[in-house]
């Protein structure tokens, strides 16, 4: 990189820091005055929210007395227990004893029997009973709430008694205060320009009904749903005849409904923003000439340390290089980390990677495991994980644990085993080195399949059976696992040798073990014990359907074609895990078993 040109880079740099610096300072300010003014409208909000609350208690603890009286009324009590309408009704007060004088604050008052079925009311009709009277239906106890009739144009705030005796609901009562009363005397809660509407088309571009305010400038400006959306409860100032104002929108829920009305409120913020602004004016010139200042020093200053780390590239380019060649003479797959990230590979891991360059390479994976093939015994990372990750995996395994399935084009699966280390002088380093050991690694997977695979039948044999019957004993008496043991035995196998010859006899072996291993399970262990004996460990299976599994595989054989042979049917017997077992013990009942189904007929299935 030329100096003059990086000179140029760095005055366009500390040029654009200075923007930065300017913009932060500006947002600064914008935030400071959108917090007061945020402060100043929770606080008048808080005040109407308060007077509202102290409205509802007050009017609930008026009613709560008017209810008293109400039950203490013996002939309504009666007539309730009837639910003979006609006298409840004579029994009743004149209804405008509920009302405020002078007030038109109460518009219903209904009367339920105990099922919510509506008996009559006082004011507008009835069709049915709300969430609040269903609420107290299923409580059996006083509620308070919001509801809303035609089609939520009118709001009611509801008040719902349950009328006992002798603990035994018979019915219901409900007064309900139209909500306009409520947010009227509201209105007096602050020194703000407000507005009330109803939810109604919240959904919509346009508001609900307004039920209340104190201006007309909501009148004036074209509010919709979406602008509320757009400027509510942000530091976006609403412009109206050289006025800024801040609006906040405020949702109005209760249990019974969850949307039911949306304040706004308009903040008068003109006389702040002025004053804000003038200040951001000022602060930006004086740091604008305090950066200039300080431009010119960090230009020398950062002239002689960029001459510095270029001679530092060179050097350190020139030693990239020389380590390339050495790691592209390697016929291991190398790479070299640098905080994680790929940032040299030799020639050999960019063949098995099917890339031409290592820029190719970190464009499109930028993690070394999208290399790693899903193959038994070899690691594999789990999904969405960073070459941090696999690395500090694959390192908590054993040395010789930690191999890895790399499949190539042209050389198709090979076996790597995975060494990690990291320069002392640069810990956020790490150099990989995969050594192939293919060769190796495919005899040690020979040699282990040979000791525990019968070499006729390629079924587990008696020696790794054992093993895995005494530690399935184990997890039993650990884990109070449920096992099941079957013993098979083909019928007149000898006869089958006597008269076809011992290579019908293997093939019918071959075939055996085959229908039995395509049904059952993954986690079934099945081996051959000796000759045409063959047993079977059922993992969490207890004897009853043990014995269904153990017909259903004497079936099947005693239905398969052994080609030259014919049919052949097995015996089998089964025995279930005790508490006090052994291996040995475990097997002779299953022995046992098997001896009781040939002496019963064959081609049975017989449990000890």
């Amino acid at each position: 990189m030329k100096y003059k040109k990086l000179r140029t880079q760095i005055l366009l740099i500390v040029s654009i820091i200075s923007i930065i610096v300017i913009a932060s300072l500006s947002m600064y300010n914008y935030k400071l005055r959108e917090n007061i003014l945020y402060e100043v409208s929770i606080e008048k909000f808080f005040i109407l929210s308060k007077t509202i609350r102290n409205f509802k208690k007050n009017q609930l603890n008026l009613y709560t007395v008017r209810f008293e009286e109400l039950v203490q009324n013996r002939l309504f009590i009666q007539a309730m227990q009837i639910l003979d309408v006609k006298k409840i009704k004579e029994a009743l007060v004149s209804p405008n004893y509920y009302y405020a004088k002078g007030s038109d604050a109460f518009k219903h008052i209904h009367i339920y029997d105990k099922k919510g079925q509506l008996l009559f009311n006082y004011g507008e009709p009835l069709e049915m009973s709300n969430d609040v009277v269903k609420q107290v239906i299923l409580t059996n106890k006083q509620e308070a709430g919001y509801v809303t009739y035609n089609n939520n144009t009118e709001s009611f705030f509801a008040l719902v008694f349950p009328i006992k005796t002798q603990n035994e609901t018979i019915g219901f009562v409900e007064f309900e205060i139209k909500s306009d009363h409520l947010l009227k005397l509201a209105s007096k809660a602050g020194r703000y320009k407000y507005a009330v509407y109803l939810n109604e088309n919240k959904n919509n571009k346009t508001l609900g009904k307004k039920i209340a305010s104190n201006s007309k400038i909501f009148d004036k400006i074209d509010f919709t749903q979406e602008y509320i959306y757009r400027v509510a409860n942000k530091n976006i100032t609403v412009d109206y005849k050289d006025k800024h104002y801040l609006l906040h929108q405020y949702d109005v829920e209760t249990y019974f409904q969850k949307d039911l009305l949306q304040v706004l409120l308009l903040s008068d913020t003109t006389k702040y923003i002025d004053e804000n602004d003038n200040a951001v004016i000022v602060a930006a010139e004086t740091t604008v000439m305090g950066l200039l200042i300080i431009l010119i020093f960090i230009y020398f200053i950062l002239t002689k340390l960029i001459n510095r780390l270029i001679y530092d590239e060179e050097q350190l380019l020139l030693n990239a290089n020389k380590m390339k060649v050495i790691m592209d003479s390697s016929d291991n797959l190398i790479a070299l980390l640098e905080n994680n990230k790929i940032v040299l590979a030799n020639s050999t891991l960019l063949s098995y990677a099917d890339f031409q360059d290592l820029d190719s390479l970190v464009h499109t994976h930028n993690n070394i495991s999208f290399l790693f093939s899903q193959d038994e015994g070899t690691f594999v990372p789990q999904k969405d994980t960073t070459n941090l990750d696999w690395t500090e995996e694959i390192l908590q395994l054993n040395e010789e644990d930690r191999v890895v399935s790399i499949y190539h084009k042209r050389f198709g699966m090979n076996y790597f085993n995975v060494k990690i280390s990291t320069p002392q002088q640069n810990i956020a380093s790490k150099i990989i080195i995969f050594s192939n050991i293919t060769s190796l690694y495919k005899k040690s997977l020979k040699d282990e399949y040979m000791a525990t695979h019968d070499n006729l039948t390629n079924v587990y044999n008696r020696q790794f059976f054992n093993q895995t019957l005494s530690h399935s004993i184990y997890e039993a008496s650990k884990n109070e696992a449920l096992y099941s043991l079957l013993m098979f035995d083909l019928d007149f196998f000898k006869k089958v040798n006597d008269t076809y010859g011992h290579q019908v006899g293997d093939d019918v072996l071959i075939k055996f073990t085959q229908v039995i291993s395509e049904n059952i399970r993954d986690n079934d262990i099945f081996a051959r014990w000796g000759g045409e004996e063959f047993v079977l460990l059922l993992n969490r299976v207890d004897v009853t359907t043990a014995i269904k599994v153990a017909e259903n595989l004497r079936e099947r054989i005693a239905h398969t074609d052994f080609a030259q042979a014919g049919f052949i049917t097995c015996s089998i017997g089964l025995s279930e895990y005790l508490s006090d077992d052994t291996p040995e013990s475990w097997l002779s009942r299953a022995d046992m078993a098997l001896y009781k189904a040939k002496e019963n007929g064959r081609d049975r299935v017989e449990s000890a």
